[in-house]
């Protein structure tokens, strides 16, 4: 299943892998925006939907059923209604749900996602995250960031404050693990 990752959970998947998607909000891609908004059905683990993800809240994702996890029972269901709320560690959740997901393809096969992929690919393709670095203009700081990504090894923990290059370092480094991006 394509996956997003919101500003507190880069790095929970890795931004290589094919079904990585991005981050959504008013600071994330494209692709990651439009296919939350499409889709018929989300799965938000540990995610707040707060209003720089969702943007107006009454217009979000309006035709998805949302199954929202979380560890903390008060946070589920707070901005938007969760179809099937579950309170528990996501690990663990997780786990089960893949398990009954591989059940249930077991005996009734894979849905063909070739459509919906193609879509995600597409989509990609035509609106990548952008910026223009002359190679005589100042230097930016997204060129900046990605040369940084460039040089360093996978266990780099990169530490961010709140502002712009906060932006600039969730959406221009690749977070390939866990616990490398403080926000």
């Amino acid at each position: 299943l394509p996956v997003v990752t919101t500003l507190m959970a880069r790095g929970a998947f890795p931004d290589t892998h094919e079904l990585a998607l991005g981050m959504p909000g008013m600071h994330g891609v494209y692709t990651a925006v439009t296919a939350m908004q499409k889709a018929d059905l989300l799965v938000a683990v540990g995610a707040r939907f707060d209003d720089r993800v969702t943007g107006k809240l009454s217009t979000f994702a309006p035709n998805a059923k949302i199954v929202h996890i979380d560890i903390d029972p008060a946070e589920i269901g707070k901005n938007r209604i969760a179809d099937v709320p579950i309170v528990g560690d996501c690990k663990d959740v997780t786990a089960k749900l893949a398990a009954e997901l591989t059940r249930r393809q077991d005996e009734s096969g894979i849905p063909d996602r070739s459509a919906w992929l193609s879509q995600l690919a597409d989509w990609r393709v035509q609106h990548p995250l952008r910026y223009d670095q002359q190679p005589d203009g100042p230097l930016k700081p997204q060129y900046a960031i990605e040369r940084l990504r460039a040089h360093s090894d996978g266990d780099t923990i990169v530490v961010s404050g709140v502002g712009q290059h906060q932006m600039w370092a969730s959406q221009f480094w690749s977070f390939e693990k866990p616990r490398t991006w403080i926000n």
